[in-house]
């Protein structure tokens, strides 16, 4: 399907006509219009349409997304590891997703590349973060080498990375999300590798999800700085969880909100807590949850300052959600 920019005069409206005018443009129109001079593009970042996310995948392209709205894919190369710059022009395919049967609009413009498309989206609509998607290092598409050049002086908001961490690690040390795991086949990250990994962990990220990369000791939860945790591969044992709250009732890990360690590995066995050990020593309160499905027991602690601690103890998890004190 192609979208043709309507012949109403819509540069030549009021300010505050032409954004109320935008308001009823679909996603692909706007990117369209987008396209026409600096003038154009300012006007549609004006009207505070936001992308959802923009997206870099080693396995399956570019998108960018609008929520519901529409998806916006390019950078595809079929012939194996590649060089991200080779696809300039790139051409973009568009899916209104509010037209649920329909054809893709296509749009290719003479200099854009892929570095280029994400420049124009992130300024035209108000997404300031690009996702890189590292998956298995056999299938992907771009090399590392020309993903790195691509992006330079970009902010990341979330690195997947599930295989050779260190090595992506060491060309995007700073993200807003990360989530990183490692094959069965990898050998346990030991030496400068481990220490690298641990100094990544000290920023102050906003998200993290651990999976079989390093195990989780209580020596590096404490070192870390990030309101939301999940570790998948936790080591720390009931005397261990009794320690971290205690510190953690004295101040540790300030920027706590979010806890959760995910004992997988034992799931066929079933990972048991024993409360009796993980609450001594401290005044802790059960309440049971009874607003949901399926009720749920957890325990209530407090800081001096007023601040909850929650305690959830599954089968095979343990978490801690931080309430500030109101």
């Amino acid at each position: 399907m192609r979208y043709s920019v309507p012949t109403f005069p819509l540069l030549r409206l009021p300010s505050e006509a032409s954004k109320n005018a935008l308001q009823y443009c679909i996603v692909p129109e706007l990117v369209l219009l987008s396209t026409l001079s600096n003038r154009a593009k300012r006007l549609v970042k004006s009207a505070r349409r936001k992308a959802s996310c923009i997206e870099i995948n080693l396995h399956s392209g570019c998108k960018v997304v609008f929520g519901g709205e529409c998806i916006i894919c390019f950078g595809r190369i079929e012939q194996g590891e590649s060089d991200i710059e080779s696809l300039t022009p790139c051409t973009l395919r568009m899916r209104s997703e509010m037209k649920f049967f329909g054809d893709d609009t296509d749009l290719t413009l003479t200099g854009f590349g892929v570095r280029e498309w994400c420049e124009h989206f992130m300024f035209t609509f108000n997404q300031p973060l690009v996702g890189v998607f590292f998956g298995f290092r056999n299938n992907r598409m771009y090399t590392l080498e020309s993903v790195c050049k691509t992006l330079k002086g970009f902010s990341i908001g979330q690195l997947f990375v599930f295989e050779n961490p260190c090595e992506v690690l060491r060309h995007f040390p700073v993200m807003s999300s990360l989530y990183m795991n490692k094959t069965g086949l990898e050998p346990e990250l030991q030496g400068e590798d481990l220490n690298f990994i641990k100094k990544v962990l000290l920023g102050n990220i906003t998200r993290v999800l651990i999976g079989r990369v390093i195990p989780m000791d209580l020596n590096t939860l404490l070192m870390m700085n990030s309101p939301n945790i999940t570790s998948y591969h936790p080591s720390l044992a009931d005397k261990e969880l009794n320690t971290f709250l205690k510190l953690w009732l004295k101040g540790a890990n300030q920027n706590l909100e979010q806890l959760s360690l995910r004992y997988s590995s034992n799931f066929n066995l079933g990972r048991t807590f024993n409360t009796s050990v993980i609450l001594k020593g401290f005044k802790h309160e059960l309440l049971i949850e009874e607003g949901r499905i399926f009720p749920r027991s957890t325990y209530h602690i407090r800081k001096n300052d007023g601040t909850m601690g929650i305690v959830f103890l599954d089968v095979n998890e343990f978490s801690l959600e931080v309430e500030p004190f109101q």
